[in-house]
């Protein structure tokens, strides 16, 4: 088991070891562009090459993640990256055009690898909650990637290119990897809720191979005179963060799955969208484009145009869905689902005096008999578990035309329209569904309920709702003083002699009765 210190002591040991291969890159870097050597050049590579496959070695074996393929994919990409990149230094490689085009689908092998592990590493989700929308987001921003790299690398390649259809099938196949490197940089960025260092600098990894590859595409254009040296620094650096990020404690949380802030995905990928659309369509303007530009542009934008359709319409159905469930919440209790105290008043002054105008309507006060004892000898759980079910049976009971709320602790109130004989029924039924046996988490357990009805025939209005309340808990306290379980009618209070209902009318909902 690995005690606290213990864990301390390897994220120093792995900060240290990541600081010792950062300056000995930064310093092999240093050297590779002040001596301007093709072979200097090779050396460098190959150190930091080695640097990297020996600190991926060392963290896989140090820190023994759970699912390591991810950074044997590693391995296999900078192998790759590496053998490319020494391939088109060596000055003997330049003048032969087949070991150029050999070089050029080492690396890109290595980039496809790049693309399928960061995917399978960040786009990995559980089949329970599928994310659309981030999915979404995700090919929004390749498809904007790929505009972009169209406009300012593919096609101004292809009109340069002097090669076969090999040779421009890799130009074009380099700036569509890159849009989904972009793209799967961006999806981390936005769901990524962790702060790990060995994410960070994997994230920066992917931005310097990104930076290296549009420097490649565009001295290939013929847009840009950068020296070899220069264009290889990027990659270098990329290769030391990768090291780096190896050597971390955290590198095994690359593969773990992470909670997402979905509204800042969301929000933050819409506007990345959004520059990326029109960062693409500003060298466009009055420029000639020729007739497959025309058609490929097109085809872009219209898929992008239908993913931000369906990503709007996404937006406006999940926001009135949001808007459904806030205002379902702050009219209903959270532990039973019914209405609560506010919104039945709400709902007893709007929609009950218009559905139910020139009816008879009866309102019973409804308490539990016996829940004191079973949260006080269950526990609390138990009890909430008790009014949740308890609640559920007077769903069922009442039925979706009537208006049931939890008034209190052990309280709830009932409207339906209806006569005293229907009032009756549904409290006889109430009664007998909450005297059956509930079969809690805790154990069984049996209580009773007591009921005072109260009914009206005249025209509702705003007190008509509190009057019926009154008079149902009145009805209520002689009921529970009859029998333990049963029902009475308010009439029978007006007609005794004494008063055993309380005198006084607390407008608050009673304690729970714990």
């Amino acid at each position: 088991m690995t005690t606290a210190s213990g864990s301390r002591r390897r994220h120093v040991g792995g900060q240290q070891s990541a600081m010792i291969l950062g300056t000995l890159a930064l310093t092999a870097i240093a050297v590779h562009l002040a001596a301007r050597s093709a072979w200097v050049s090779e050396i460098v590579l190959a150190i930091v090459g080695l640097g990297m496959t020996a600190a991926v070695l060392t963290g896989i074996y140090r820190y023994q993640p759970e699912k390591p393929a991810f950074w044997w994919c590693v391995l296999i990409c900078g192998a790759a990256y590496s053998t490319g990149a020494a391939i088109r230094m060596n000055p003997v490689s330049r003048a032969d055009p087949s070991i150029l085009l050999l070089s050029d689908l080492i690396s890109l092998v290595g980039a496809v690898i790049a693309v399928t592990a960061l995917a399978a590493c960040w786009l990995r989700q559980p089949a329970s909650r599928i994310d659309f929308d981030l999915l979404l987001d995700t090919v929004l921003i390749a498809l904007g990637g790929l505009l972009a790299s169209w406009t300012t690398l593919i096609s101004p390649a292809l009109r340069a290119g002097q090669g076969g259809a090999v040779e421009n099938a890799i130009a074009v196949a380099f700036p569509i990897i890159d849009a989904g490197l972009l793209a799967l940089l961006m999806h981390s960025i936005f769901v990524s809720t962790r702060n790990d260092a060995a994410l960070r600098l994997v994230q920066l990894a992917v931005a310097c191979v990104l930076i290296g590859d549009m420097g490649y595409a565009l001295d290939a254009a013929g847009r840009t005179d950068l020296s070899s040296a220069a264009l290889l620094v990027p990659h270098l650096v990329g290769g030391a963060c990768i090291g780096a990020a190896a050597l971390m404690p955290s590198m095994v949380h690359l593969n773990t799955l992470r909670p997402t802030h979905r509204e800042r995905s969301r929000q933050r990928a819409t506007a990345v969208a959004v520059v990326l659309l029109v960062a693409t369509l500003v060298p466009v303007i009055g420029a000639g484009l020729e007739f497959v530009d025309r058609v490929v542009m097109s085809v872009l934008l219209g898929a992008l145009l239908v993913g931000v359709l369906i990503r709007s319409e996404r937006a406006i159905k999940r926001s009135s869905m949001s808007e459904r469930n806030a205002q379902f919440q702050a009219d209903h209790d959270k532990l039973t689902g019914l209405m609560n105290r506010q919104a039945l008043i709400e709902r007893f002054s709007t929609e009950a005096r218009r559905d139910w105008a020139g009816n008879s309507v009866a309102l019973l006060f409804v308490d539990l008999n016996g829940f004191k004892l079973v949260n006080d000898t269950l526990g609390h759980a138990a009890g909430d578990e008790l009014i949740a079910n308890s609640a559920q049976r007077i769903r069922e009971v009442v039925g979706p035309d009537a208006l049931a709320a939890r008034y209190g602790g052990d309280e709830f109130v009932v409207a339906v329209p209806t006569g005293r004989r229907g009032a009756g029924m549904v409290a006889d039924r109430i009664v007998h569904a909450l005297t059956a046996p509930f079969q809690l988490h805790s154990g069984p357990a049996r209580i009773s309920a007591s009921i005072g009805i109260a009914h009206t025939e005249h025209e509702l209005t705003d007190a008509t709702l509190d009057q019926l309340i009154r008079d149902a808990d009145s009805a209520m306290y002689l009921a529970k003083a009859r029998a333990v379980g049963g029902y009475a009618f308010y009439e029978a209070v007006q007609a005794l002699d004494h008063v055993i209902a309380p005198t006084f009318w607390d407008t608050q909902p009673k304690a729970v009765r714990r």
